[in-house]
């Protein structure tokens, strides 16, 4: 896995010829593009999110930190700032490592992990890299993905 910062420019434009990802954008634990933030500075290629990227809360409040969203959109949107972006590999399955990322234990471990400050907790990309996972077979990886990704489906159309 590849993770990596967005893009420093100023997301804060309610408007704008780039969209760009905030902390908002990832608070319900999707990619809200009603919640996108805005920038007229050019991002590098880069920064252009990919189906499947994670993106990780590491600048927040400590109830905050560790928050994920995974990327499912065609649209142009790029990686923006106080938010990591998990690229899977071709080995592992992004929606059986989003799933994992969403548990207890992984978020009680970036709680205990975080460097706190008065108002504000961080992980940076060196600390995150330490985060173990289990990993079963990519066939694996990829069954459970779908079926918890189908359960979520299922949910949202219920609720």
């Amino acid at each position: 896995m590849t993770i990596s910062s967005g893009f420093t420019g100023d997301a804060t434009l309610q408007d704008g010829k780039y969209k760009l990802t905030r902390i908002e954008t990832i608070s319900d634990s999707y990619v809200n593009e009603n919640k996108l933030g805005y920038a007229n500075e050019n991002p590098q290629k880069k920064h252009l999110l990919n189906k499947g990227d994670i993106l990780y809360s590491n600048i927040n409040s400590i109830s905050h930190i560790g928050k994920v969203a995974i990327f499912q959109s065609d649209a142009n949107i790029y990686h923006g700032i106080n938010l990591l972006r998990l690229s899977t590999h071709k080995e592992h399955c992004p929606f059986f490592i989003f799933y994992q990322l969403n548990t207890t234990i992984k978020k009680q471990w970036a709680e205990t992990h975080a460097n706190q400050a008065v108002s504000q907790a961080s992980i940076n990309q060196t600390v995150l890299s330490k985060q173990t996972f289990t990993l079963p077979t990519l066939p694996e990886q990829t069954a459970i993905g779908d079926f918890f990704r189908k359960l979520d489906n299922l949910i949202k159309l219920h609720s």
